[in-house]
């Protein structure tokens, strides 16, 4: 389980060093901090709106209590004795299909309304 929050991928700098990158999957990518090991981000590569967000780890924000969640996505993963019932949409994304990944991207983003991006990177 990784809890993230999700920021425009331009709007994203890394300032110091450069993060490895590890493709976890034919359409994701995990990228991570070399010296330590540390997960900071996933971004996906499925030539469509997905490709403009990034997600950042939020344990590795100055402040992770200012961020508020509105999903959880990848609810498949999601071991029984940590289910939070907080009204919250559980999005389930197991498929490797770029085709299905931006289709549910898209109707995630409406649903939430927490990100508009047009079109792809």
């Amino acid at each position: 389980m990784l809890a993230t929050v999700a920021f425009h991928r331009d709007a994203v700098v890394f300032t110091q060093g450069e993060p490895r990158v590890y493709w976890s999957s034919a359409v994701s990518e995990r990228g991570f901090c070399a010296d330590c090991g540390s997960s900071l981000f996933t971004r996906y590569a499925s030539e469509g709106a997905f490709d403009g967000i990034i997600f950042i780890a939020l344990g590795t924000l100055d402040d992770p209590e200012s961020v508020r969640p509105d999903v959880h996505y990848g609810a498949e993963g999601e071991l029984s004795w940590m289910r939070r019932e907080d009204g919250l949409a559980r999005v389930h994304i197991d498929v490797d299909d770029p085709g299905e990944q931006n289709a549910l991207f898209e109707r995630l983003m409406a649903a939430s309304g927490a990100i508009h991006v047009e079109g792809g990177r």
